[in-house]
């Protein structure tokens, strides 16, 4: 029989040569041995770790500590099981503790700085990675999780000479080339963006995020053919929401009587914005199911959309599935692209008359404005504007702006009443029914709406009202790169950021042409 000291050292051994599975069992075996032993619930934890089990890991890992408190090195594991469970100020505590007792390492400030920028709290994150990188300036991961940072802040120049120098560092690493390709492309340099897609793609063949970025930089220059087929890899990321069930996928042959389900898989604006396609689909020959984010089924059965709908997550039996985005690669060669460029979203007759005749006292030129999209967005502050950005229009003579803004953006009213006056359209609003039901009818009453990339403009485009949308350089992929029109949207019109950040020319072009339009010069879609 082994010994105490020979089962650890053989457990170690285990541990060390990544056979965790092995070396559980061992590890169960000393604990009952000697429950004393802070060293063998560290280890254990570490073992927990590698098998990814963080709930076990953090259990054993806090035992390590609550045994020795005085060991940087339980601490650290600790802060790396709590941020693997999303935990971050738990993290926070834990690798403060780690870096207090001895462990003031650059990899350990760098995992301070990355817990603390989970928590939300960028200016600590900041200087903790400027400790990281004082201590190894050649810390090339260091590098890399600052310029995440500071994308997410949106100083992009300075995230891309932080992702140059963690490539000089490591020019193996593909990340660091796929978030250098990431932020180029925010600034408006596709060409380089692509070109930084392309190495991270010759590092790892397999990189889903490096193709699925590359293959919005070929939407965005319009180059539809490749970028649709090359967009399907979508599936394969980590932050994309996948089906429950393993159904064969459509991929645009005859269904020869089986059921075809399309469902949506992004946000409502996609939904909105591709659900010009379902119609296409009544001439197949097999029955159609579509599933819809619930909030926007009464809007779609208002706009004649509804054949077929079924609740989301229902036992509807079918034999394929197809998302909604994948209909206009399916569909371009019989359809043309885009297809249905003409409004096919449609108000509820009576809810238009409701609000027109609440809106008629209202004087002046009415326009509808929303100002931000989702916060969770990953780029939203990127897209979107902020209130304060629409004080040029508010101060043209005539001008009446009314709030479609939802969401917690909404807190950007009450401070800036003085210099954004505002009607607001009252608790009622969009509150029963589901989704821009009120929404909808209200922009068929106002004289034009104006929305940032978010799925109200996408609304009032398949409404087929006056929308304006301000972009930012290298918008969204459907945007494309320059123009002021859409072929999406006959009825919109789009005004784009002279250079990256800079809204204040976009707002500035926008309230010389609606007084253009209140002087009866300009037409609200006209460019």
């Amino acid at each position: 029989m082994a010994t105490f000291v020979e089962a650890l050292a053989y457990a170690r051994q285990l541990l060390g040569s990544g056979q965790a599975a092995a070396a559980e069992g061992v590890y169960r075996r000393l604990l009952e041995a000697a429950p004393e032993v802070a060293d063998v619930w560290h280890e254990a934890g570490l073992v927990e770790l590698q098998l990814g089990r963080n709930e076990a890991a953090i259990e054993h890992l806090r035992q390590a500590t609550t045994l020795d408190p005085r060991n940087g090195a339980f601490w650290a594991n600790l802060g790396i099981a709590q941020r693997r469970l999303k935990r971050p100020a738990e993290a926070v505590t834990s690798f403060r503790r780690a870096i207090e007792l001895g462990l003031s390492t650059a990899e350990m400030h760098n995992n301070l700085a990355v817990a603390l920028k989970d928590a939300g709290l960028t200016d600590a994150a900041l200087e903790a990675f400027t400790r990281a990188l004082a201590i190894n300036a050649n810390y090339a991961n260091g590098h890399f999780n600052r310029g995440n940072l500071l994308l997410d802040l949106g100083h992009v120049e300075e995230a891309i000479s932080s992702y140059r120098r963690a490539i000089a560092l490591n020019p193996g690493d593909a990340a660091a080339h796929c978030m250098l390709g990431a932020s180029s492309y925010f600034v408006g340099r596709v060409d380089e963006a692509l070109a930084c897609y392309e190495q991270a793609l010759r590092i790892q063949p397999d990189y889903s995020e490096a193709r699925r970025n590359q293959a919005l930089a070929w939407l965005v220059r319009g180059d539809h053919e490749r970028g649709l087929a090359a967009f399907e890899c979508r599936f394969e990321c980590d932050d994309q929401l996948r089906r429950r069930d393993t159904h064969p996928t459509w991929n645009g042959e005859p269904l020869g009587g089986r059921t075809l389900l399309v469902y949506a898989e992004q946000g409502l604006g996609d939904t909105l914005q591709f659900i010009r396609y379902l119609p296409a689909l009544e001439k197949l020959d097999g029955p159609v199911l579509a599933e819809m984010q619930a909030p926007l089924v009464p809007l779609l059965e208002a706009s004649g959309l509804g054949r077929g709908l079924v609740a989301p997550s229902s036992s509807s039996k079918f034999d394929l599935g197809c998302p909604l985005v994948s209909l206009p690669r399916l569909l371009q060669g019989q359809l043309g692209f885009p297809f249905r460029n003409g409004p096919y979203l449609h108000a509820e007759p009576a809810r238009v008359a409701r609000w027109q005749a609440r809106l008629q006292g209202l004087a002046g030129f009415k326009v509808g404005i929303v100002w931000a999209g989702k916060r969770e967005h990953p780029y939203d502050r990127f897209r979107s504007a902020g209130l304060a950005q629409f004080a040029p229009l508010a101060a043209v003579s005539g001008v009446q702006l009314i709030s479609l803004q939802k969401g917690a953006s909404r807190d950007e009213i009450d401070p800036l009443a003085s210099q954004v006056p505002l009607v607001e359209l009252g608790d009622d609003f969009d509150a029963t029914g589901g989704a821009f039901l009120d929404t909808a009818a209200v922009m068929k009453c106002l004289d034009l709406v104006i929305s940032v990339d978010t799925s109200a403009a996408h609304l009032a485009g398949g409404l087929g009202v006056p929308v304006w949308v301000p972009l930012i350089v290298a918008p969204d992929w459907r945007w494309l790169l320059t123009g002021s029109r859409t072929p999406w949207y006959p009825s919109m019109t789009l005004f784009r950021q002279p250079r990256f950040g800079q809204w204040g020319p976009v707002f500035a072009a926008m309230a010389a042409k609606v007084r253009e339009l209140i002087a009866g010069t300009k037409k609200p879609g006209s460019a």
